[in-house]
């Protein structure tokens, strides 16, 4: 494990990268692969440093022991951080509330549209879809559709 002190000093991007990858270490997504490929392609469709600072830290306090506290200890700024914190979703929010949620923030749609592309990637799983991944689909296909509304002034 890096520590924190040594974490701190890396450059901001870089610090983002290595915390992802050391908080996500282990963690496979559906289709087996080690989960911080998902993050990294999430931050590969991002144009401003700040969200791709952000996509890589989406899913940590989500997914991690991590707190936004955390975050904070390691330096990255309130404002990332509460982009990441609107793209955490509560363990009892209803899906769509979240969506609306996080729909409020600019920098959250980008990010979370970006999420929503890859997971629906249907490459990324391995032999034929099953009901719970069509289902799955569905639900973020109609989550992107809103977010797409919202981000072009079509829905509030």
């Amino acid at each position: 494990m890096v520590e924190k002190e040594k974490l701190i000093r890396l450059p901001l991007f870089e610090r983002a990268l290595t915390l992802a990858a050391m908080m996500h270490a282990g963690q496979e997504d559906k289709g087996g692969q080690p989960y911080v490929m998902h993050v990294i392609r999430v931050m590969m469709e991002l144009k401003e440093p700040e969200l791709k600072v952000a996509a890589l830290l989406h899913d940590l306090l989500e997914d991690t022991d991590l707190r936004a506290e955390d975050l904070l200890a390691y330096g990255f700024s309130e404002e990332t951080i509460k982009v990441v914190a609107l793209l955490s979703r509560e363990p009892e929010e209803p899906y769509m509330d979240y969506i609306r949620r996080l729909s409020g923030d600019e920098r959250a749609i980008k990010v979370k549209l970006s999420d929503l592309k890859d997971n629906q990637n249907r490459t990324r799983l391995k032999g034929s879809l099953s009901q719970e991944d069509l289902k799955r689909m569905e639900k973020y296909h109609r989550a992107e559709e809103y977010l797409l509304r919202v981000l072009h002034g079509r829905e509030g």
